[in-house]
């Protein structure tokens, strides 16, 4: 008897379990085949951005790898640059001539070891010019204290912080309060992840949540992309100027209040420790001011934002907003264009305008990118009134292991151009990397100056210590001793170049 139980029993469980999986996905299914345009609007928004922020990421996927890698780990990286400049035969002054002659036979060596994390960095630099060996000139800076070391001395130099921070104070570059850090300059953004959650969540969700359902409105419609008749969702977004008023007094309200966002300032914007006290007053003037100004915004037709939303991208847009200022005159700013992104191409054309009573004024966006069969073809133009503008070209072949490219970087006025053509390839294997880049500037046809560079990076265990002898602290050092020692370094560099 007790296996017949069993097995009813089995089969009931599996029967509620099915029930339930069969309710859950209908509940599913009616949400998303029935989501509000709001719930759409934004879908959209979401999902075109991520299109673009991930064909641009898979154009870097090398160069991506190596920065994840280098603020976790140890690494070293070797560098070698070198140049050409290009002076036509009779032209350009003797001195002119000298200095290119002495570029042509120039070449820098740099090997850098980095601890993102333990905030240190050490570096051994050299050179060769015109058949002149200069090394041996090396430095180390953690969140303490820089070191240098010189070929012509013995001794390492060391300057602390805190002693630095003395020596600008009398120099007046450093007021009486200001702190220097210098374990600031190994710090990766100012934003941590739980930084950027909270922005999220007290930003972004609460728009998101404030900004009523009967703002968005949805209706069938029918666009032309790229030459092609496209069935759209058209979908409108429109604020009037009381409910634009109301959130924007609630955001800043917030703002005003937000702890967060005081921390952050403190610590990556203000050196002064008397500013620093300051700033929670200072804030709260600066928000009370804004707040009390919002009563003077006149928006007479509100905001109103337009997407025609075809496959859940947005493939159109329209954006407008006009003010009026104290007088009854009439500024307008919109956005207006059309995209197609798919996995492998993206196209766009946008226009944004500006007018105003007396002038009015135009910049262009527009761009074709492609990834297919490891082939990138990406051509993007920037235009300002439709007389200066910025064009950017690559033709880059992706590998399994890195890249090979070839780009352009164009601006011009419509009288004179400046061309950047920059060349090369990367490979990625493992913890290593190695990179040899090419970079050609030219002015309206002449060739200028060539600048090349080469680099060859690995993850390794830890930072060496550079620096074995014997430390020379300046910073504790008088003025009558600074100027002996350092007579006594020119004495000592002087022999030096004397070898040479």
């Amino acid at each position: 008897m007790d296996q017949p139980k069993k097995a009813v029993e089995k089969k009931s469980i599996f029967a509620i379990t099915l029930v339930a999986l069969i309710a859950v996905g209908g509940v599913l299914a009616y949400f998303m085949l029935n989501a509000s345009p709001k719930q759409k609007y934004f879908k959209a928004e979401r999902a075109s951005y991520h299109v673009m922020k991930d064909a641009l990421k898979t154009r870097f996927t090398s160069e991506v790898k190596w920065d994840e890698m280098s603020r976790k780990h140890p690494m070293e990286t070797a560098i070698e640059l070198s140049g050409e400049m290009n002076i036509p035969f009779g032209e350009g002054s003797f001195d002119e001539m000298a200095i290119s002659q002495i570029i042509n036979n120039a070449k820098l060596n740099a090997t850098l070891q980095t601890d993102m994390d333990k905030k240190i960095m050490t570096a051994d630099l050299s050179a060769n010019v015109a058949g002149m060996t200069f090394k041996d000139f090396t430095f180390m800076l953690d969140d303490e204290k820089l070191q240098v070391g010189l070929p012509f001395i013995d001794d390492v130099l060391q300057l602390k912080a805190k002693d630095l921070e003395k020596i600008l104070r009398k120099e007046g570059e450093l007021g009486e309060d200001e702190e220097l850090e210098f374990g600031r300059l190994f710090e990766q953004g100012f934003l941590t992840e739980e930084d950027r959650q909270h922005f999220q969540k007290e930003y972004i969700d609460f728009l998101y949540n404030e900004i009523s359902d009967e703002a968005f409105t949805e209706e069938k419609d029918t666009v032309s992309v790229d030459g092609k008749n496209v069935k759209v969702n058209k979908i409108t977004f429109h604020l009037d100027e009381k409910e634009f008023k109301r959130l924007l007094k609630e955001t800043l309200e917030k703002l005003q209040k937000d702890e967060t966002l005081k921390r952050i300032i403190k610590n990556e914007f203000i050196g002064s420790s008397s500013e620093k006290l300051d700033l929670d007053a200072d804030l709260n003037d600066m928000f009370t001011e804004m707040i009390n100004g919002i009563d003077s915004i006149k928006l007479p037709d509100g905001i109103k934002s337009i997407i025609w939303v075809n496959k859940d991208v947005i493939v159109k847009r329209d954006f407008k907003v006009s003010a009026l200022n104290e007088f009854g005159e009439k500024a307008t700013v919109s956005i207006e264009g059309t995209q197609s992104l798919t996995k492998e191409k993206q196209s766009f054309d946008y226009v944004v305008k500006g007018s105003d009573e007396f002038s009015e004024g135009s910049l262009n966006l527009k761009g074709d990118l492609s990834l297919e069969k490891d082939k990138i073809k990406d051509h993007v133009t920037f235009g300002v009134d439709e007389i200066a503008t910025i064009e950017y070209k690559a033709d880059e072949t992706l590998m399994k292991d890195g890249h090979q490219f070839e780009r352009e970087i164009i601006a011009g006025d419509g009288l004179e151009t400046f061309k950047i053509d920059w060349h090369g390839d990367s490979k990625f294997e493992g913890d290593q990397i190695q990179s040899d880049y090419s970079f050609a500037f030219n002015t309206s046809g002449i060739d200028l100056f060539t600048l090349n560079l080469v680099t060859d990076g690995k993850k390794i265990k830890k930072v060496d210590n550079i620096h074995d002898g014997k430390v020379k602290d300046i910073g504790g050092m008088s003025e009558a001793e600074l100027e002996a020692y350092f007579n006594e370094i020119e004495w000592q560099f002087n022999e030096w170049m004397f070898d040479f």
